[in-house]
């Protein structure tokens, strides 16, 4: 009777230090195992720093105060800096004032060119009673950033919503649509006082809005009325209206050259906004791209959207590789 009872303590004995065996040789593994994620998630840390560090982005110098880059077809934002921030937009204005001209005024309208119109700070060579198809006058003011001629323009808009007997009272209820636009736009950032974007006084911008905004403004400008734009990425253009008198357009943006695949642009200065800039150009096939800086100098803002275009064309081929 005592060998069973033996043989059955030596089994237990067994059991028990096979699995202590076991335990032990499980802790050293174990704790490789930890080692090992642990050295993976610190290599995942670092790697995405330096990834980050390695942004070309991240090299970009702005003199901007804000600015704002993304993908038109995705959405996908690709670099802000301040990009909600409210800030003036002087002539960007135009994009949203030439959007709801059109939404406004027939395609086959004739615009006249009025005294009144012509009082408007600036002079971009348009004369008194010419009269210009509604499309040439607006393409002609965003190249030429004419006040002028985007006055004139929503006088004659203003007057399709309003009973008013002056271009004073069409324009009133003119930007009032505008604003409804940039509403109904989503623009939450923006708002505007007149029609052209030029300081009301030395306090107070002709209309106001982000970076974020600017861009999704010139976006949704261009993709309602791509053959406004044309002339906008061209050094010099040439206009005709309906009176034969022709009207040189330089274009106020100076680096229209040196973007590649440029779809859409417009400039904006005053003394409140400093020197603002909006585009729209293709970093490939089905994919534009909409930059916007505000706040920079007349000159730097030029520089700041080229180093943002280049910074956007390395980001985007490092991505696809």
């Amino acid at each position: 009777m005592n060998k069973p009872n033996t043989f059955f303590r030596f089994f237990i004995s067994f059991a028990f230090t096979g699995a202590l065996v076991g335990a032990l040789s499980y802790i050293p593994r174990a704790a490789e195992t930890l080692a090992r994620a642990d050295a993976l998630a610190q290599t995942a840390s670092v790697s995405a720093a330096v990834n980050q560090a390695a942004s070309p982005f991240a090299k970009v110098e702005l003199g901007a105060r804000a600015a704002f880059v993304f993908d038109i077809s995705t959405g996908k934002t690709l670099f802000d800096k301040n990009a909600s921030a409210q800030l003036p937009l002087a002539s960007l204005t135009k994009l949203m004032t030439s959007v709801m001209a059109l939404a406004l005024v027939p395609n086959y309208a004739l615009v006249t060119v009025t005294p009144e119109s012509l009082k408007t700070e600036g002079d971009s060579g348009l004369r008194s009673n010419e009269q210009w198809s509604i499309k040439d006058l607006l393409s002609f003011s965003l190249t030429a950033s004419s006040n002028d001629g985007v006055s004139a323009a929503a006088a004659i808009a203003g007057s399709f919503v309003s009973n008013g007997e002056t271009d004073e009272e069409n324009k009133a209820e003119f930007i009032e649509a505008m604003n409804a636009e940039a509403q109904r736009a989503g623009l939450s950032a923006t708002y505007f006082l007149n029609e052209t974007g030029l300081d009301e006084n030395a306090e107070i911008s002709g209309g106001y809005g982000s970076a974020r905004d600017a861009a999704r403004l010139i976006a949704y400008a261009y993709r309602a009325h791509p053959e406004l734009f044309g002339a906008t990425t061209q050094s010099e253009s040439v206009f005709t209206e309906e009176n034969g008198n022709r009207h040189e357009a330089d274009n106020t943006n100076k680096i229209v050259a040196e973007i590649p695949m440029l779809r859409a642009s417009k400039t904006g200065f005053t003394d409140l906004a400093g020197g603002n800039l909006a585009v729209v150009f293709d970093a490939g096939i089905g994919k534009p791209i909409a930059v916007s800086v505000l706040g920079s100098t007349k000159d730097g803002r030029f520089e700041d959207v080229k180093n943002l275009v280049d910074a956007t064309l390395q980001f985007l081929q490092r991505n696809d590789l």
